[in-house]
C-alpha cells in the first residue's frame, strides 16, 4: 500500500486535478480496510479538491453496485446520459483528455472512445520512455445513454479487452493522450512500443522532469534492435531467393 499510494499522489493526482476542463467528478474506490494513515491522506485529497471523491468497498463485485448506485443517486433529473473513463491508481491522463473525451459527445445511445495512443513509462532500473499504440487497452470511456429500466455499463462491467468488441468504438490515435507506469510491483505490463527520447513529452502529464534522465544506452539498443526486426527478413527472403 504504501508504494502504491506514493506513486498515486506523485503521478496519478496531479494528472487528474490539473485536467484543462474540470467538469467531471472523480471516483476513487478504496479498500473498506484501509489503514486510518491512508483515510487521513484521503480525507486531505477530498477537502482539497472538490472533483475528488473518495468510495470504500469490500470487494469488487461491492465496487460495482455502488457505483451505479452513486450515479443514480447524484443523477439530475434532466440528464440523459452518463460519460465514464477507466484509470488505474498508477496511470495517468494528458491535461486534455477529459476536454478530448467530452468534445466527443453526441447524443450517443452507446459509444465507447478509447484513447489508442499513449506513453510507457518506465521507473525503474533505468528511466525509459516508449509510444505505444493500444487498440484493447484500459484507457477508454464509455458514452452511454441512462435508462432507469436498465443497469448502467460504465467502464468497468467488463474486461477492458472486450469493449471494443462489443460496442462501437471509435479510436484516438491524434497524440498519447495516457501514460502507464511500468514500475516494481506492476507486474501485468512491460516496456512495448517505439522508443522516444524526448522527457518533454511527459509535461502535458504534470511530471516534473527536472531530475530525470533517460537511459541513452538503451535507448540506442532499442533502435539498433527496431533495425534488425526489419532487416532480417529481407535477409532472409534474399537468401531463399
Amino acid at each position: 500500500m504504501k508504494d502504491r499510494f506514493k506513486l498515486f499522489l506523485k503521478y496519478c493526482v496531479p494528472s487528474v486535478v490539473n485536467q484543462v476542463n474540470t467538469n467531471f467528478q472523480w471516483l476513487v474506490y478504496f479498500d473498506t480496510d484501509t489503514d486510518a494513515f491512508y483515510k487521513n491522506k484521503i480525507e486531505k485529497l477530498s477537502f482539497k479538491f472538490p472533483q475528488f471523491k473518495a468510495r470504500y468497498v469490500d470487494h469488487h463485485d461491492s465496487f460495482l453496485t455502488d457505483l451505479e448506485t452513486y450515479i443514480r443517486v447524484e443523477q439530475e433529473p434532466e440528464q440523459t446520459h452518463l460519460i465514464t473513463t477507466r484509470l488505474d491508481s498508477d496511470d495517468l491522463l494528458h491535461e486534455g483528455a477529459v476536454h478530448k473525451i467530452q468534445s466527443l459527445f453526441d447524443q450517443q445511445n452507446c459509444q465507447v472512445i478509447n484513447f489508442q495512443t499513449g506513453i510507457r513509462f518506465q521507473l525503474e532500473p533505468t528511466i525509459r520512455l516508449t509510444q505505444y499504440e493500444w487498440k484493447t487497452g484500459p484507457f477508454l470511456s464509455v458514452i452511454e445513454k441512462l435508462d432507469s429500466t436498465k443497469k448502467i455499463l460504465t467502464g468497468y462491467a467488463q474486461p477492458h479487452d472486450c469493449y471494443c468488441k462489443d460496442y462501437d468504438t471509435l479510436q484516438i490515435t491524434e497524440r498519447p493522450y495516457w501514460t502507464q507506469l511500468i514500475h516494481d510491483a506492476n507486474h501485468s505490463s512491460t516496456l512495448r512500443g517505439t522508443s522516444l527520447s524526448d522527457l518533454h513529452r511527459l509535461r502535458p502529464f504534470q511530471i516534473d522532469i527536472t531530475s530525470l534522465q533517460l537511459s541513452y544506452r538503451s535507448i540506442f539498443k532499442d533502435k539498433c534492435f527496431d533495425i534488425l526486426k526489419r532487416v532480417t527478413p529481407e535477409i532472409i527472403k534474399t537468401k531463399l531467393r
